[in-house]
Parts: structure tokens; C-alpha cells; sequence
């Protein structure tokens, strides 16, 4: 069985356009590992980590900075990842990894990316509770567990899912 190659939206692109676009992915993903890097940062400072970690607002930061983290590294390994046999050659740039390498970073990408969205909304939520309902800190205490089981077992799930079938 021959695998068909399939033409994409890049295939025209000069090397100059290639060569911009992994360096500019790499400079965004990098700003991106920086800026949730200072949110983690300042979160955990040893002097005001007591006082933070008691508010939720802090901990959902907290969380979705780790994940941007997450699949802002994987974004920043770019081609470097991708199989250096990839059908696809004439796009990627210095792609020296191979299938292992390739599904470690999607599951990066995956996990890190999806757990993002989901905290995004659990801060929405928390601040529609806050706001509009008037919840406190303890109020929050109750439903906190549930919301990063929820968001830690849906992003492994789907990331180990697109392992399994090769989704990568």
C-alpha cells in the first residue's frame, strides 16, 4: 500500500516564507513560555506564596499558566519534533525527530493547549460566581477539587486517545 501524497495550502511557499514562519512561531511560542513563566513565577515567590495560594483566582492562574507552559513548549520544538522522513519535507524547517519524538509534542501541544481552554472557562465561571452569585473563597473550596480532576482527565484522556490512534 503507497501512501498518497496529499497537497496543502503551503506547498507553494519559498524557503525564505518557511524559514519565517518556524522562526516566528518559535520567538511567539518562547514570549509565551516567558510570560506564563512570570505568572507561575510571581504566584510561587516564597514571599507571597502563602497569601496567594489561598485564592482560587490565583491557583486557576496558577494552573492555566503550566499548561500554556506546556503547549507553548511544544509549539516552540516546531519542526525539530517532526520526523525528518515526514511526506511533507518541502514545508518543514530542520525537522530532525522522528514518530516518538513527533507524538511526544502533539501530546504536549494536546494537553497543554486543551487544559488552557478549560481553565479559561473555569475563570470565566469563577468570576460569573463571584460577581453575579456573591461565592466566597469557601464556597469555591467545594467545587475546586472537581474542576482540576475534570480538566487534568479530560486533556490525558483526549491527548492519550490521539496516541493510541495516531492522530499525531
Amino acid at each position: 500500500m503507497s501512501v498518497e501524497k496529499v497537497s496543502l495550502p503551503y506547498d507553494g511557499w519559498s524557503d525564505n516564507q518557511i524559514i519565517t514562519l518556524a522562526i516566528v512561531n518559535r520567538v511567539t511560542s518562547f514570549l509565551s513560555l516567558a510570560g506564563s513563566g512570570y505568572i507561575v513565577w510571581k504566584v510561587l515567590d516564597p514571599k507571597h506564596r502563602e497569601e496567594k495560594m489561598k485564592k482560587m483566582y490565583q491557583r486557576i492562574m496558577l494552573c492555566l499558566s503550566i499548561a500554556d507552559m506546556i503547549g507553548s513548549f511544544g509549539v516552540f520544538l516546531g519542526g525539530w519534533a517532526m520526523p525528518s522522513d515526514s511526506l511533507h519535507d518541502n514545508f518543514l524547517y530542520q525537522n530532525v525527530g522522528n514518530v516518538v519524538t513527533c507524538d511526544a509534542q502533539g501530546f504536549l501541544i494536546q494537553c497543554g493547549y486543551s487544559s488552557v481552554v478549560l481553565y479559561n472557562a473555569f475563570l470565566s465561571a469563577f468570576f460569573l460566581m463571584s460577581v453575579k452569585y456573591s461565592w466566597n473563597e469557601a464556597k469555591f473550596r467545594v467545587v475546586e477539587p472537581y474542576v482540576h480532576a475534570f480538566a487534568l482527565i479530560v486533556t490525558l484522556f483526549i491527548g492519550t486517545v490521539s496516541i493510541v490512534k495516531e492522530l499525531f
